[in-house]
């Protein structure tokens, strides 16, 4: 469970760096087959931006689901 942690942290990190560039860059895709992670070194990367846009309207809407749920980890 630890590194399963560290790789979420890691996951939120980069889309913490992604969001946070003006404007912010929305992933739109991020699924396991999109999340790489490095077994020796414990190191994730955020892959496939094919889909990635620019977020430019200011009042863009979300659709908030449910992100977090063990049996999403366990099927990577």
């Amino acid at each position: 469970m630890k590194a399963v942690r560290g790789w979420a942290k890691q996951i939120l990190m980069g889309l913490n760096y992604l969001h946070s560039h003006n404007p912010p860059i929305i992933h739109r895709d991020l699924k396991c087959d999109n999340i790489f992670i490095n077994g020796h070194q414990g190191e994730v990367k955020i892959g496939d931006l094919g889909l990635a846009r620019f977020l430019t309207q200011a009042n863009a809407k979300t659709v908030i689901g449910i992100l977090f749920y063990p049996a999403f980890f366990f099927s990577c």
